[in-house]
Formats: C-alpha cells, sequence, structure tokens
C-alpha cells in the first residue's frame, strides 16, 4: 500500500463531533492527562452547570448555512498573526480539517492552565510557525504527518462512517480560548477558514468562564 499523500486536500476528510475524538488527538499532541473534552449538551444555565470547570478552551460547531457565513465575514476587525505577533493563528488547509485546526488553535494558544504548556512549545512545525508568515503556517502543516497521521487516527477512532456525499453538508468548527495579552485575560474567536484573516478578539473575561462569556457573544 502507497502511503497516503499529505498534500492531498480530499484526504482531510471531518472529524467527528465527539469528545472522545478530540481528546485522543490532543493526548497524542501531549495533552495531560488530567485536561479532556467534554460534551456540551445546551446553552441554558442548567446544562453549562454541568460542565467540570475551568474551561480552558471551547470547540463550537456552527451550522455552515449561507446566512451565517454572510454574518461572519462582515465581521472584525481581526488580530495581526505576522510573524512574532503574541497569538499564532494558522489558517485551515482544506474545508473538512476545521475540527484539526479548532484543536490546534485550542492547544496552541492555551497557556494559563498549570501544567498545560502551549502546543507551539512542544510540537517541532508548530514552534516553526511562530516565525512564518500564515500561509506559510498552513503549509507546514499539510506536509507534517504529526498532524495528518493524528487527524486520520481521529477519524479512525470515531463511530461515524466517512462518505464522499457528505463531504459539502459538513458543519464547521472553531475554538474560543483565553488568552494572556498584554497582562489581561482576554477571550478570542480562533477560526482557520478562509472567512478569517486572523483571531477575533472577542473582549476581556470578566469572571474567568470561558463558557459564560463563549455563549453569550
Amino acid at each position: 500500500m502507497s502511503p497516503p499523500n499529505h498534500k492531498s486536500p480530499r484526504e482531510w476528510h471531518p472529524l467527528e463531533a465527539s469528545p472522545d475524538v478530540f481528546t485522543r488527538m490532543a493526548r497524542s499532541w501531549g495533552l495531560p492527562e488530567r485536561y479532556f473534552f467534554v460534551d456540551i449538551l445546551g446553552f441554558d444555565d442548567e446544562s453549562l452547570a454541568m460542565v467540570d470547570r475551568p474551561v480552558h478552551a471551547v470547540i463550537f460547531l456552527i451550522p455552515d448555512t449561507e446566512a451565517i457565513v454572510k454574518m461572519r465575514s462582515n465581521e472584525g476587525p481581526q488580530m495581526d498573526v505576522s510573524p512574532g505577533s503574541e497569538v499564532v493563528w494558522i489558517p485551515q488547509v482544506d474545508v473538512g480539517d476545521c475540527g484539526t485546526f479548532a484543536i490546534v488553535h485550542a492547544l496552541g494558544v492555551t497557556g494559563l492552565a498549570p501544567g498545560l504548556v502551549p502546543f507551539f512549545d512542544k510540537c517541532r512545525v508548530a514552534a516553526h510557525c511562530v516565525a512564518a508568515e500564515p500561509r506559510e503556517r498552513t503549509h507546514l502543516f499539510a506536509t507534517e504527518a504529526l498532524i495528518y497521521d493524528a487527524h486520520h487516527s481521529a477519524i479512525d477512532a470515531g463511530q461515524s462512517i466517512v462518505r464522499d456525499s457528505d463531504w459539502d453538508d459538513c458543519d464547521h468548527f472553531l475554538s474560543f480560548v483565553h488568552a494572556n495579552l498584554q497582562g489581561e485575560t482576554r477571550v478570542l474567536e480562533m477560526d482557520g477558514t478562509e472567512l478569517r484573516s486572523g483571531p477575533l478578539d472577542r473582549g476581556k473575561s470578566q469572571n474567568g468562564d470561558l463558557l459564560d462569556v463563549g455563549f453569550r457573544l
């Protein structure tokens, strides 16, 4: 069997929306055992109260409808993403890898939790991204076996059957994270889609609760 083509966008099938799948992928990149993903069953206070705190990142799945795409296309301004900027943002490779890039952004930016070292300090290719232009970062990730193999291992671990007919009907993953910027804890929306040219600063974290801010934007 020939090895998979890491540069083929058709190989980047969408991830299953499963906390077990997300945790498995993050573990392969060094996420400590005490951190894990869980389902959020609703946006009401009772459902949010069921989620253990503190929450350091949220992977959010949104319907990829025409109305939502139009609304999100007009949001901004977006943050600086030039080499050496405070926050490393990476444009995704293709439409099917948004889940993987949501996890990468969550691990890469979040460094506020004790013992949780940002992904960019641990992963060789991620560390190179800090000094690269955004599109160079995309190329680095597209050709890095560590990223590609973790993506497909996570797909194999899921319960969903990947079908080509689902390719254009999938929804979109993005992430919300806390980031310490100039001594202040901010809530950032990290989305690698072509609609974005960088992260969106969603404001100061008033009480340190990422869920409280993220679901009321």
